[in-house]
């Protein structure tokens, strides 16, 4: 017998709802934490000593005056800002905010990640 309803339970043109994303297990986080915390070890100790000394740039840092930091607090800032113009030129209604995410995030990936650099091109 027919009871004139059709077969799915909604209709066809609805799609699916999402589903849930489980985070990740506790023991992923940790160990992600300590490859980087390794990671960070390594270049501090192993490879940068290799090509600087650091009581050498110490003793250069100590002995700049305070509008050198100031020249260099302000260099640092227009790169900042000037990284998310082009982006902002781009994509009209960008905020400063959300710009600044942007070029982070890309920066993040393209120095972490193996062949980082094509992935963060793909990312923005």
């Amino acid at each position: 017998m027919s009871t004139g309803q059709p077969d799915q339970p909604g209709p066809p043109d609805q799609p699916d709802p999402p589903r849930q994303r489980t985070p990740p297990a506790r023991w992923q986080k940790l160990l992600g934490v300590g490859a980087s915390v390794a990671l960070l070890i390594f270049i501090l100790v192993g490879v940068l000593p290799r090509f600087a000394s650091y009581s050498g740039a110490w003793a250069h840092l100590t002995h700049l005056s305070a509008w050198w930091w100031v020249a260099i607090a302000v260099a640092a800032a227009i790169n900042q800002v000037a990284g998310v113009w082009p982006y902002q030129a781009a994509l009209p209604g960008l905020r400063l905010k959300d710009g600044f995410l942007l070029i982070e995030t890309a920066a993040a990936i393209s120095n972490a990640v193996p062949a980082g650099g094509a992935i963060a091109i793909g990312m923005t």
